[in-house]
Protein backbone atom coordinates (compact mmCIF):
# COMPACT_ATOMS: atom_id res chain seq x y z
CA UNK A 1 0.00 0.00 0.00
CA UNK A 2 1.00 3.40 -0.58
CA UNK A 3 1.19 6.54 1.20
CA UNK A 4 -2.55 8.17 1.67
CA UNK A 5 -2.70 11.18 -0.70
CA UNK A 6 -2.24 14.46 1.25
CA UNK A 7 -5.40 16.81 0.98
CA UNK A 8 -4.46 20.45 -1.07
CA UNK A 9 -5.65 23.48 0.18
CA UNK A 10 -7.99 25.37 -2.44
CA UNK A 11 -5.40 27.66 -4.10
CA UNK A 12 -5.50 31.07 -2.59
CA UNK A 13 -6.97 34.16 -4.31
CA UNK A 14 -4.06 36.51 -3.71
CA UNK A 15 -5.89 39.22 -5.44
CA UNK A 16 -9.50 39.97 -6.16
CA UNK A 17 -8.95 39.95 -10.49
CA UNK A 18 -7.46 36.25 -9.51
CA UNK A 19 -10.69 35.70 -7.93
CA UNK A 20 -12.93 36.78 -10.86
CA UNK A 21 -10.64 34.73 -13.45
CA UNK A 22 -10.99 31.72 -11.64
CA UNK A 23 -14.93 31.81 -12.38
CA UNK A 24 -16.16 29.29 -14.74
CA UNK A 25 -15.54 30.39 -18.10
CA UNK A 26 -19.07 30.82 -18.74
CA UNK A 27 -19.19 33.75 -16.63
CA UNK A 28 -15.93 35.63 -17.69
CA UNK A 29 -18.12 37.70 -20.20
CA UNK A 30 -19.73 39.29 -17.29
CA UNK A 31 -16.35 40.55 -15.87
CA UNK A 32 -13.89 40.64 -17.74
CA UNK A 33 -14.16 44.49 -18.07
CA UNK A 34 -14.29 44.91 -13.80
CA UNK A 35 -11.88 47.64 -12.11
CA UNK A 36 -11.41 49.08 -8.33
CA UNK A 37 -8.77 50.39 -6.89
CA UNK A 38 -8.11 48.81 -3.58
CA UNK A 39 -8.58 45.11 -4.06
CA UNK A 40 -12.30 45.75 -3.38
CA UNK A 41 -11.49 46.10 0.47
CA UNK A 42 -13.00 49.95 1.45
CA UNK A 43 -16.35 47.59 -0.91
CA UNK A 44 -15.94 45.07 1.71
CA UNK A 45 -15.99 47.26 4.68
CA UNK A 46 -19.57 49.13 3.17
CA UNK A 47 -20.96 46.09 2.46
CA UNK A 48 -20.65 44.80 6.20
CA UNK A 49 -22.08 48.18 7.19
CA UNK A 50 -25.10 48.01 4.65
CA UNK A 51 -23.83 50.96 3.12
CA UNK A 52 -23.09 49.59 -0.38
CA UNK A 53 -25.07 50.53 -3.21
CA UNK A 54 -24.64 48.55 -6.81
CA UNK A 55 -26.77 50.47 -9.61
CA UNK A 56 -26.56 48.95 -13.06
CA UNK A 57 -28.51 49.71 -16.89
CA UNK A 58 -27.67 48.85 -20.09
CA UNK A 59 -28.42 49.90 -23.79
CA UNK A 60 -30.08 48.03 -26.48
CA UNK A 61 -29.32 49.05 -30.36
CA UNK A 62 -30.88 46.50 -32.87
CA UNK A 63 -29.85 42.73 -31.60
CA UNK A 64 -26.40 44.12 -29.49
CA UNK A 65 -26.77 45.09 -26.26
CA UNK A 66 -24.11 46.46 -23.60
CA UNK A 67 -24.38 47.08 -19.68
CA UNK A 68 -22.60 49.27 -16.98
CA UNK A 69 -22.63 48.38 -12.87
CA UNK A 70 -21.29 49.94 -10.47
CA UNK A 71 -20.79 48.97 -6.58
CA UNK A 72 -19.86 51.68 -4.25
CA UNK A 73 -20.57 53.08 -0.60
CA UNK A 74 -21.39 56.50 0.32
CA UNK A 75 -19.72 58.57 -2.12
CA UNK A 76 -17.13 57.67 -5.57
CA UNK A 77 -14.08 56.65 -3.87
CA UNK A 78 -12.87 52.84 -5.00
CA UNK A 79 -16.36 52.14 -6.81
CA UNK A 80 -15.94 49.10 -8.82
CA UNK A 81 -16.80 49.81 -11.96
CA UNK A 82 -17.71 46.64 -14.80
CA UNK A 83 -19.07 47.02 -18.13
CA UNK A 84 -20.15 43.84 -20.33
CA UNK A 85 -21.31 42.62 -23.96
CA UNK A 86 -24.50 41.22 -23.72
CA UNK A 87 -24.47 37.65 -24.97
CA UNK A 88 -26.86 36.54 -27.06
CA UNK A 89 -29.46 35.76 -28.80
CA UNK A 90 -30.31 39.05 -28.07
CA UNK A 91 -34.50 39.93 -29.69
CA UNK A 92 -34.85 43.45 -31.09
CA UNK A 93 -36.66 45.19 -28.01
CA UNK A 94 -35.38 42.62 -25.21
CA UNK A 95 -33.76 45.03 -22.85
CA UNK A 96 -35.17 42.97 -19.78
CA UNK A 97 -31.83 40.31 -21.30
CA UNK A 98 -29.13 43.56 -21.06
CA UNK A 99 -30.53 44.58 -17.67
CA UNK A 100 -30.08 41.39 -16.49
CA UNK A 101 -26.82 41.07 -17.72
CA UNK A 102 -25.71 43.60 -15.58
CA UNK A 103 -27.21 42.53 -12.72
CA UNK A 104 -25.02 39.14 -12.98
CA UNK A 105 -21.96 41.32 -13.36
CA UNK A 106 -22.91 42.96 -10.16
CA UNK A 107 -23.88 40.03 -8.38
CA UNK A 108 -21.07 38.13 -9.14
CA UNK A 109 -18.74 41.44 -8.30
CA UNK A 110 -19.88 41.82 -5.09
CA UNK A 111 -19.83 37.27 -3.98
CA UNK A 112 -15.96 37.86 -5.37
CA UNK A 113 -15.26 41.22 -2.76
CA UNK A 114 -17.47 39.28 -0.12
CA UNK A 115 -15.13 35.98 -0.53
CA UNK A 116 -11.98 37.88 -1.49
CA UNK A 117 -12.05 39.65 2.37
CA UNK A 118 -14.05 37.03 3.97
CA UNK A 119 -17.38 39.13 5.00
CA UNK A 120 -19.93 36.45 5.80
CA UNK A 121 -22.84 39.23 6.76
CA UNK A 122 -24.13 42.72 5.46
CA UNK A 123 -26.42 44.20 2.89
CA UNK A 124 -26.53 45.88 -0.31
CA UNK A 125 -28.90 48.02 -2.51
CA UNK A 126 -29.72 46.65 -5.65
CA UNK A 127 -31.03 49.28 -7.91
CA UNK A 128 -32.19 49.29 -11.40
CA UNK A 129 -34.74 50.58 -13.84
CA UNK A 130 -36.01 47.48 -14.89
CA UNK A 131 -38.66 45.51 -12.20
CA UNK A 132 -38.25 42.11 -13.77
CA UNK A 133 -34.50 42.55 -14.11
CA UNK A 134 -34.73 42.69 -10.04
CA UNK A 135 -36.79 39.45 -9.28
CA UNK A 136 -34.01 36.95 -8.77
CA UNK A 137 -33.15 39.24 -5.62
CA UNK A 138 -36.03 38.98 -4.25
CA UNK A 139 -35.97 35.47 -1.54
CA UNK A 140 -39.48 34.49 -3.02
CA UNK A 141 -38.51 34.28 -6.51
CA UNK A 142 -37.69 30.84 -7.97
CA UNK A 143 -37.09 30.40 -11.69
CA UNK A 144 -39.57 29.34 -13.34
CA UNK A 145 -39.30 27.84 -17.27
CA UNK A 146 -41.72 30.24 -18.62
CA UNK A 147 -39.63 33.23 -17.56
CA UNK A 148 -38.31 35.03 -20.47
CA UNK A 149 -34.30 34.92 -20.83
CA UNK A 150 -34.30 32.28 -18.44
CA UNK A 151 -30.29 31.51 -18.81
CA UNK A 152 -29.86 34.74 -17.44
CA UNK A 153 -32.52 34.55 -14.26
CA UNK A 154 -31.33 31.31 -13.52
CA UNK A 155 -27.48 32.74 -13.40
CA UNK A 156 -28.59 35.85 -11.56
CA UNK A 157 -30.87 33.86 -8.92
CA UNK A 158 -28.06 30.95 -8.30
CA UNK A 159 -25.49 33.87 -8.01
CA UNK A 160 -27.55 35.56 -5.39
CA UNK A 161 -27.96 32.02 -3.47
CA UNK A 162 -24.43 31.78 -3.29
CA UNK A 163 -24.07 35.54 -1.92
CA UNK A 164 -23.61 35.65 2.47
CA UNK A 165 -25.43 39.04 2.35
CA UNK A 166 -28.55 40.45 2.30
CA UNK A 167 -29.83 42.16 -0.86
CA UNK A 168 -33.09 45.03 -0.96
CA UNK A 169 -34.14 45.34 -4.81
CA UNK A 170 -35.00 49.03 -5.17
CA UNK A 171 -37.00 49.92 -8.93
CA UNK A 172 -35.70 53.52 -9.97
CA UNK A 173 -37.56 55.28 -13.10
CA UNK A 174 -34.85 55.91 -15.63
CA UNK A 175 -33.71 58.76 -17.47
CA UNK A 176 -34.50 60.98 -14.33
CA UNK A 177 -32.31 63.47 -16.14
CA UNK A 178 -34.70 63.98 -18.15
CA UNK A 179 -37.49 64.07 -16.06
CA UNK A 180 -37.99 64.12 -11.88
CA UNK A 181 -40.51 61.73 -10.25
CA UNK A 182 -38.51 59.22 -8.51
CA UNK A 183 -37.86 59.39 -4.70
CA UNK A 184 -34.88 57.36 -5.33
CA UNK A 185 -32.68 60.69 -6.40
CA UNK A 186 -29.60 59.36 -5.32
CA UNK A 187 -29.96 56.04 -6.98
CA UNK A 188 -31.64 57.17 -10.51
CA UNK A 189 -28.56 59.67 -10.76
CA UNK A 190 -26.15 56.86 -10.71
CA UNK A 191 -28.72 54.65 -12.96
CA UNK A 192 -28.21 58.17 -15.58
CA UNK A 193 -24.51 57.24 -15.15
CA UNK A 194 -24.85 53.97 -15.86
CA UNK A 195 -27.38 54.94 -18.29
CA UNK A 196 -24.50 57.07 -20.33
Amino acid sequence: MGAAPVAVPPEAHLTLYSHLESLPRSAHWAVQHASVDDDGLHLSQVIQSGQAVVVSDASLHGTSGASSTLVEGSGPEHRLLCHAQVPGPIKDGDSLRCKLAGNYSAILCVNAICFQHNVTQGSITVACDNISSLWPFKPEYLPNPRDKNLDLMQAVWASVQQSPIDRNPVHVHGHQDQKVKDSHRCLSALNCRMDA
